[in-house]
């Protein structure tokens, strides 16, 4: 095979890779949308509704998204690897003015990890602290007044429970490589 045939498929691989980059990165934004609007006129229901104990199922819910947006994001950063490994090495052996500088720059200068940060307050704070908040405060009123749970309050136990696990294995998830 010629080198101008291997670059030019070289380039056409490139060309389809950041194309679905860009599609994944698409959809993590479209799944953030869905899911802050879902969130808020779900919210909005139990409130309205004072049905609060629907509140214990939005970890579930959360944590389904959150590993599908991170397998999104290992899925970016594996195909990024392709690109600077395979495919810059075979646009390397061109002599002429084409260098992958791009793809060397942003992994010299890539920003802060402010993309880790914003998973966390979206998938724990707004979902598994409230629900936590909810189990909390029923069992309390439960051993204090002495009062009716709309669920057994072994679910409100379990609920902390798991809200507490998912919660740590989000943390743990995106802050491994951090600390």
């Amino acid at each position: 095979m010629l080198i101008s045939d291997r670059i030019n498929v070289a380039l056409a691989e490139f060309s389809a890779l950041r194309d679905e980059i860009n599609m994944k990165l698409r959809m993590a934004y479209e799944i953030y949308t869905i899911y802050f609007t879902g969130l808020g006129i779900f919210y909005g229901y139990i409130i309205g509704k004072t049905e609060g104990y629907l509140i214990i199922g939005v970890p579930i819910f959360s944590l389904a998204l959150f590993f599908r947006l991170h397998y999104d994001q290992l899925m970016i950063r594996t195909i990024g690897d392709y690109i600077n490994t395979h495919i810059s090495t075979i646009l390397s052996i061109n002599p002429g003015p084409f260098v992958m500088q791009w793809e060397q720059f942003n992994k010299n200068h890539h920003p802060a990890p402010y993309y880790k940060y914003s998973i966390f307050v979206t998938f724990v704070l707004l979902s598994a602290v409230p629900a936590i908040g909810y189990s909390t405060y029923t069992i309390i009123f439960y051993y204090l007044f002495a009062s009716n749970s709309t669920l057994p309050i072994c679910v409100h136990w379990v609920s902390i429970l798991v809200n507490l696990t998912i919660g740590s294995f989000i943390c743990y998830r995106i802050f491994k490589d951090t600390f």
